[in-house]
């Protein structure tokens, strides 16, 4: 028994170290990839993943997408890059799989481990990120893009956005809870505060609207008494409207937040490409084949779901967007049973899977780490508890 429990909390610290590098993404594979694949070996191995009659449909749409990604290699161009986009497309998948029939196991108990790891992660990259945005000119300034738009240590700033919207989310659900300390209260508040900053600073439009987006699909859908919901929206609106205005008027993010909010040039080439992106579904109706966008076209389709339906066909298109419903669904059915504190984490699971669905109007969130991550909760076992040894 006592083996059983020290593989059990081993098993834990490993997983919340792999979801604490997940912020470290700008080198390819990333420590949170390598430590991935080790959690889902390790909980194969140890009997950890378990999969049952539900996840039939989810694991068939994600096959049947899969084989149009094989089906379109017909027709690729640059088989290089196929094969490159496509081998980090099955690693999501295997990830969604793995980390899928971890929390069906589990059940409800990884969730605290999970969000936990998440925050220290955003905030790994946001702290440092601030102070670089303050102070260039230093080894921090590789947080930075451009030297004006923070982007952590990932490699492009409109995915470090979406990435802290989860833990922020996480912290307004925190602070919504009437049991905790004045101390607690405080330390989310900085929290949520710290990476409303960075989703700022970020200067990702579609991170913005997607921010917005989920708070407020959060304050609809959390099961509480509205009043609750009320004073804490106050709280964080007194808290975060001054300071944000505050960063904005006083420093060059001004010049550069006005320059964000209006269409640029390069907006009506991208609206353009998409159109092209398009008509190449009469040529190639099965698609062009996987991370072919890019040799097509003049630059990426900035949709996801045009970049599937140009790369994978209709056929392709259609088993994704099934899969996203069927797991949204899912979501909102937990939601609506689910009576324990364990119901805030549906709640941000929910908000952030519709988010990302707005989000991927505007940018390919294909191999976004954290959307597979998400797109995986859904599918755990309400009745299960803590991982017990089978032996």
């Amino acid at each position: 028994m006592e083996i059983a429990t020290q593989r059990q909390n081993i098993f834990k610290k490993l997983f919340f170290i792999t979801i604490a590098v997940s912020s470290i993404v700008f080198l390819e594979p990333a420590p949170y990839d390598l430590l991935m694949l080790i959690v889902i070996f390790t909980a194969l191995l140890s009997g950890y993943i378990v999969f049952m009659q539900v996840h039939f449909w989810p694991v068939l749409c994600i096959l049947l997408f899969l084989m149009t990604n094989f089906i379109s290699l017909y027709f690729v161009r640059d088989v290089y890059l196929a094969v490159q986009y496509l081998l980090i497309t099955v690693y999501c998948l295997v990830a969604w799989t793995g980390v899928a029939g971890i929390s069906y196991y589990s059940g409800k108990k990884l969730l605290p481990i999970l969000f936990n790891s998440y925050v220290a992660a955003a905030l790994f990259v946001v702290v440092p990120g601030i102070v670089a945005y303050q102070y260039p000119g230093t080894i921090l300034d590789i947080f930075l893009w451009g030297g004006d738009r923070l982007k952590g240590l990932f490699k492009d700033p409109n995915v470090f956005g979406p990435f802290l919207i989860p833990p922020a989310l996480y912290a307004v659900w925190k602070l919504s809870k009437s049991k905790q300390s004045k101390k607690a209260f405080v330390g989310w508040t900085i929290v949520f505060l710290l990476l409303s900053i960075g989703i700022l600073l970020s200067f990702s439009r579609a991170a913005w609207g997607q921010f917005i987006l989920t708070l407020g699909i959060c304050f609809l859908i959390i099961n509480d008494r509205s009043t609750k919901r009320l004073k804490t929206l106050s709280i964080l609106t007194l808290i975060i409207v001054p300071v944000l205005m505050y960063i904005v008027l006083t420093t060059d993010i001004g010049a550069l937040f006005y320059e964000r909010t209006n269409l640029k040039a390069y907006d009506a080439v991208r609206f353009q490409e998409q159109g092209d992106s398009i008509q190449y579904v009469l040529s190639y109706p099965l698609g062009f084949g996987p991370g072919q966008s890019e040799y097509f076209l003049n630059q990426s389709t900035h949709n996801l779901f045009i970049r599937i339906l140009s790369e994978n066909g209709l056929l392709g298109l259609g088993f994704f967007l099934l899969f996203w419903l069927l797991t949204l669904f899912r979501s909102i059915q937990i939601n609506k049973c689910i009576k324990d504190s364990y119901k805030g984490y549906f709640v941000i699971v929910t908000a952030c899977l519709i988010g990302i669905f707005f989000n991927s109007l505007f940018i390919d969130s294909m191999h976004w780490r954290h959307f597979w991550l998400l797109l995986a909760l859904p599918w755990m076992s309400l009745d299960g508890s803590t991982i017990t040894d089978k032996e």
